[in-house]
């Protein structure tokens, strides 16, 4: 894995070392990421593909990065399985969202609504997501994939994962604003749980943590006790500060 472009996002003051090193071990584990704010769209785009480049798939003969362009069909296959899908590059053949992660540059703004609709609706299948969209904050994302154009269910809007909103000051420097771990719904059908606020920008050059909150659910993404993942997340924060 390659942590230097995320490292240098980290050095410039785009985001803490914490919150680079959540995103990774999240990026890891498959769990969805979405990158959107008020940044420059090509800004977002770096930030989506920095951490592409610091969490890789697992080499392999099945692993594949579907890269999803503008004005591409992405089309689910019918197999029983429902894991196949059709776009340049993928093959014919199902794919399973253990060997697969999905990038979309684009949700929304770039992409056709049926392609936006079908990547969202993925999640739901369990394949890992890197992708950016439009939107000043979540509220403002949820609004615009809830729309008359896209109207995606309110069940899918919630395993969206790890929601980073990305902003920018009147310098034109971007800088993380706030991180959001949204709830896939319970098996159960209980009710929607709010996401967990992870961090927000204290606009004095800082980021105010409160991911020690969500500490349980976080080692529960990643499929490791708490203890397991304090350690980890220690041993990554320091890869991640180190020039």
């Amino acid at each position: 894995m390659s942590h230097d472009a995320l490292r240098d996002l980290v050095t410039a003051g785009e985001l803490s070392a914490t919150l680079a090193a959540q995103i990774t071990l999240l990026a890891d584990a498959g769990v969805p990421i979405v990158v959107t704010g008020s940044a420059a769209a090509e800004r977002r785009d770096a930030l989506a593909a920095a951490i592409a480049a610091a969490s890789p798939l697992p080499a392999g003969a099945e692993s594949a990065e579907i890269k999803i362009a503008p004005d591409e069909a992405f089309v689910w296959l019918t197999d029983p399985a429902g894991v196949g899908c059709l776009v340049a590059g993928a093959g014919g053949a199902p794919r399973s969202p253990r060997s697969t992660r999905l990038i979309a540059h684009g949700l929304i703004e770039r992409l056709s609504a049926v392609t936006t609709k079908t990547v969202v609706r993925s999640l739901v299948r369990g394949f890992p997501l890197i992708a950016t969209a439009p939107g000043h904050d979540l509220a403002e994302l949820l609004d615009l994939l809830r729309g008359a154009n896209l109207r995606v269910p309110e069940d899918d809007l919630h395993r969206l994962g790890l929601v980073i909103v990305l902003g920018s000051d009147a310098a034109a420097q971007s800088h993380v604003e706030s991180a959001h771990l949204l709830r896939a719904p319970a098996l159960d059908g209980g009710a929607r749980r709010p996401p967990a606020l992870l961090a927000t920008w204290d606009g004095n050059g800082g980021w105010d943590d409160f991911s020690w909150a969500a500490l349980p659910e976080l080692a529960a993404r990643v499929g490791v006790t708490q203890a397991a993942y304090s350690s980890q997340l220690a041993a990554r924060e320091r890869e991640l500060a180190t020039p």
